[in-house]
């Protein structure tokens, strides 16, 4: 047998409430009396709480921690800085090569994550004796485990396309002064 269990606390509150009410309930095949007003009250009482559990719905009525529980998990519309786990993965430091002008000199590139969970990073370039320290921007995916940056540093600012191997320990790319990659000028790391 189905039955409403809403419906049915509303009907049962409301016979209660009028019993405690009234103290009487004269029906064909029921009669009662109530001379007592403590119980009343506590009819009508009982009758009050079981109109409002009807009306507000037994499943509304959780205590806090079963509440808390059965919250709905809260749904993120805000696309995620780093649209893939393996970003995370490439956070250290890489010993490499890059070229300027033809010439090859010592780089240590850097990755790691901000606050924000977006992929920065800063380098070292060894040019004989000088050193040279900027930083990497603008991360932007740019295809399976490839990454496009921004550099700057005091010679200038560019942009600088790395492509990651397969195990995430090693990278190869370019770089470009301005908006354009140059083929010849090379970028790349090896993880300490």
């Amino acid at each position: 047998m189905n039955f409403d269990m809403p419906a049915l606390l509303v009907l049962l509150g409301s016979l209660f409430l009028l019993l405690g009410c009234t103290g009487e309930i004269f029906s064909k095949h029921l009669s009662v009396k109530l001379s007592q007003l403590t119980a009343r009250i506590v009819l009508a009482s009982v009758g009050l709480f079981m109109l409002g559990i009807g009306i507000i719905g037994p499943d509304k009525l959780l205590s806090p921690t079963q509440a808390a529980e059965e919250e709905e998990p809260e749904i993120i519309t805000e696309t995620p800085a780093i649209p893939s786990a393996w970003f995370f993965n490439i956070a250290g430091s890489y010993q490499g090569q890059a070229t300027s002008t033809g010439q090859a000199y010592p780089v240590r590139t850097t990755f790691s994550i901000d606050s924000k969970n977006k992929i920065i990073g800063t380098y070292i370039i060894q040019e004989n004796t000088k050193r040279i320290g900027g930083t990497l921007t603008h991360a932007e995916i740019t295809g399976p485990k490839a990454i496009q940056f921004k550099w700057h540093d005091d010679n200038g600012s560019g942009i600088l396309q790395v492509e990651f191997s397969e195990d995430l320990d090693s990278f190869t790319g370019h770089w470009g002064a301005g908006n354009t990659l140059d083929d010849s000028a090379v970028w790349n790391g090896v993880r300490e």
